[in-house]
């Protein structure tokens, strides 16, 4: 029996990691916001996030919805109590790690070169982001 497994449309992955990436960002600025040394231990990584969120915005596959939904789910960052915040902020390695590795993989199938672009330069960013919280 054989079985073809259908991949997701890029739009639908795309947004996804922006939605995802969205959270993380929205976290490490909370956490900034909240502690006296914040920004000189998560300036880095905030900076990261924002940049692969701009370079996901100029992927043509990228709905244009999906912009404000993830500011939209990202807001949701501000009702967290302090000790969910920081069980959030460990689970960041863990997120762009995964993000990074779809962003590859989408870049790798996908026929549009300037999807393959902006999700190669994303996962550069993504990349150096997970490396700030590991």
């Amino acid at each position: 029996m054989n079985f073809t497994a259908t991949k997701p449309e890029p739009a639908s992955v795309l947004e996804a990691v922006y939605a995802e990436l969205s959270r993380a960002k929205a976290l490490i600025t909370r956490a900034i916001d909240q502690t006296p040394d914040g920004y000189i231990r998560l300036g880095f990584a905030e900076g990261e996030a924002s940049d692969a969120l701009g370079a996901l915005r100029v992927a043509p596959s990228l709905p244009s919805t999906a912009i404000s939904r993830a500011q939209t789910m990202a807001a949701a960052v501000a009702d967290m109590t302090a000790d969910d915040l920081t069980a959030a902020l460990d689970q960041i390695a863990t997120t762009a790690a995964r993000a990074c590795a779809t962003l590859i993989g989408l870049a790798e199938t996908s026929s549009d070169a300037s999807d393959v672009l902006a999700c190669l330069d994303a996962a550069r960013y993504v990349g150096r982001l997970r490396e700030q919280f590991e």
